[in-house]
């Protein structure tokens, strides 16, 4: 693929993050890419900020094309991830009354209930100022006809996004013994705090409430510092981000 055509797709497509590449012996695999002032950059894993400049693989490949999702794509995600997180609580016992609340909630709608409540929400997150009225009116809809909180709606618009899970990654060579002391912690319903350092400031906290439910919270915090991206503890491996601080 010749190199200025590929930049010139990235430098106007920048926003759009994630391209199809296909290569020259027929399979594709996708990428995320951006411009910046040395040329066409890849994300490093993990980093929606940093990255390094692509090497001479472009020469591999047939063509280049943005990753543009649908809002049926986005529904269709969303529905499979609700599943999925409902499975991970049933199975690990935790956060009963908000899987309960909102996933098992939203898996019982009838599909076209299911789908207008998606729409509320890909629309309220996609609305522009000059259509404010609007958007609160399907803002009250969403807490009124689908008894949604104000505080989950956000998460649940993260849903069809890439950030929405965490895999946690433990202490180098610890990854073993820490997830057998907050299986052992979730299993006997004890609560249970471990903090770590690599590259964040890492700390899992699991708790029961007087109401006997089991909650667990993950947080990555920029090293020596209060500010960072806080999750739910799905269980000892799967944390459902929450909010960026």
């Amino acid at each position: 693929m010749d190199y200025n055509v590929l930049a010139e797709i990235v430098e106007k497509n920048g926003h759009k993050v994630k391209y199809r590449i296909t290569l020259s012996n027929g399979k594709t695999e996708s990428k995320r890419l951006f411009y910046g002032a040395r040329g066409v950059c890849e994300f490093a894993q993990n980093s929606r900020k940093r990255g390094f400049v692509i090497g001479n693989e472009y020469r591999d490949w047939l063509s280049c094309e943005p990753i543009i999702q649908t809002k049926d794509d986005c529904y269709k995600r969303f529905v499979k991830r609700v599943n999925f997180i409902h499975n991970i609580l049933v199975k690990s016992g935790m956060w009963k009354e908000f899987d309960k609340r909102l996933f098992c909630y939203i898996l019982n709608l009838s599909e076209t209930a299911r789908y207008d409540m998606f729409c509320l929400l890909y629309d309220t997150e996609h609305y522009v100022i000059a259509d404010s009225k609007n958007y609160h009116a399907k803002m009250d809809r969403l807490q009124n006809d689908f008894y949604i909180h104000i505080g989950d709606i956000d998460m649940l618009q993260n849903l069809w996004k890439d950030k929405c899970f965490k895999t946690i990654n433990y202490e180098d060579g610890l990854h073993d013994f820490y997830t057998d002391k907050i299986e052992n912690a979730i299993a006997n319903k004890t609560n249970y705090q471990q903090h770590w350092t690599k590259s964040y400031d890492h700390s899992i906290e699991i708790t029961l409430g007087d109401d006997g439910v089991l909650r667990g919270y993950y947080s990555m915090e920029y090293r020596g510092c209060g500010n960072g991206y806080y999750y739910l503890l799905l269980d000892a491996t799967h944390a459902l981000f929450y909010e960026k601080d």
